[in-house]
């Protein structure tokens, strides 16, 4: 681990949000572009990985309508099963890419001194490559249990609506039911210091990373579900902004359709590689007081 405490409190000062954001945000703002540079390259394979599945799902259902005709096409007991291992499988992808950006942010956070600013995008990968096995194990061992809560709460929450006759208009079903997948999300945060520390200790397993990330993030839930709730709020108003942008470009300009398509292509793929970095980075943050504070707990005086 870098040696210079720079981002770290003093023993028995306690760490409290306002210092966690302040430090999060300060490395992201004095190191935006090199955190973007990071960012775009999983953003687009992001981008790739959709324009792909879009094609495939498009022709497998393109095949069960022209299966319709034979009685099973469009069956329910196919039909429903079949979108729920799509969603498993794209979500489990973007989850295994969230990982490896995860990744290569903790490498920079954890482990490069930040006085001279560089943060070469060459190398931003390197050692990310030599930990997949890890990173993939990790993805795999957290994606399935986030998923499966996620669905449960969802369904949970659906029957709980429908039980008490509650209408909903769109807006507000999508808040409803966002709510139970915020704290769903919020209390597998605790895993994630299992990433930095992967990153930062060659030698330990995924397993004791995640038993070590558990123990060191709790009581952290709340903080958590805050960080991820603003990074939504901001995320949604950003993208709004874009798209309302995008439309009064296509209606005032003369641009043709194929420069539409990458000018907003070339947009969200860098507002992806912005807006993913700040949580990452508070995660590594925290890895790091963490380590810290158990360093100088360990080499504190004796009292008495």
């Amino acid at each position: 681990m870098n040696g210079n405490h720079q981002l770290g409190t003093s023993y028995g000062q306690k760490l409290t949000w306002t210092l966690l954001l302040s430090n999060t945000y300060n490395i992201y703002r004095k190191h935006f572009w090199a955190f973007l540079g990071i960012g775009l390259p999983i953003a687009l394979l992001a981008y790739v990985f959709r324009q792909c599945e879009r094609s495939l799902v498009h022709a497998l259902f393109n095949l069960l309508v022209a299966k319709a005709g034979m009685g099973w096409g469009l069956n329910p007991h196919i039909y429903y099963p079949l979108l729920v291992v799509l969603g498993f499988i794209e979500g489990g992808v973007y989850w295994i890419l969230s990982t490896i950006l995860f990744a290569a942010i903790a490498r920079k956070v954890v482990q490069e001194d930040y006085d001279d600013g560089n943060i070469p995008l060459s190398d931003a990968y390197s050692y990310v490559r030599q930990k997949l096995r890890a990173l993939f194990v990790f993805g795999i061992v957290t994606w399935v249990p986030f998923w499966l809560a996620r669905l449960l709460a969802l369904s949970a929450t659906w029957k709980l609506l429908d039980f008490l006759g509650v209408k909903l208009s769109p807006f507000l079903a999508t808040i409803v039911l966002s709510l139970p997948l915020l704290i769903v999300a919020g209390l597998f945060s605790r895993l994630a210091l299992a990433v930095p520390e992967l990153m930062d200790k060659g030698n330990i397993s995924v397993r004791e990373a995640l038993r070590s990330s558990f123990r060191n993030t709790e009581n952290w839930e709340p903080f958590f579900i805050f960080f991820l709730l603003k990074t939504a709020v901001v995320g949604y108003g950003v993208y709004w902004v874009a798209d309302r942008s995008f439309d009064v470009l296509w209606a005032r300009t003369s641009m043709s359709a194929s420069a539409y398509y990458w000018v907003t292509w070339g947009v969200y793929v860098c507002l992806f590689a912005m807006l993913e970095s700040p949580l990452f980075i508070a995660f590594c943050v925290l890895y790091r007081e963490t380590q810290f504070n158990q360093e100088d707990a360990l080499t504190a005086p004796a009292i008495g």
